[in-house]
């Protein structure tokens, strides 16, 4: 587990990375999207997320405030495999 902050931003990169693994996600504070390839789904305090391998994905803050969430991932994964997708 990990916890990710992602502070507010006026213009939130969109930037997508991929890995092969799933996460599951709880969201401790703030309020965001996941942006896949075809949609913006958004999320907030409390919510519990599940996002499988395979599937490019970015998460953005759209709140005022840090956004806060709990990424679990399958244990001995290396994290420096998550790769940006270029275009």
């Amino acid at each position: 587990m990990r916890l990710v902050e992602i502070e507010s931003s006026p213009n939130p990169p969109r930037e997508q990375h991929v890995h092969t693994w799933e996460h599951e996600i709880f969201v401790v504070e703030g309020k965001g999207a996941i942006l896949s390839e075809d949609n913006e789904q958004p999320f907030g305090e409390g919510d519990v997320i599940y996002f499988p391998g395979g599937e490019p994905l970015t998460f953005m803050n759209t709140g005022t405030k840090t956004l806060r969430f709990v990424c679990c991932i399958p244990a001995g994964v290396d994290l420096n495999q998550i790769k940006p997708i270029t275009k």
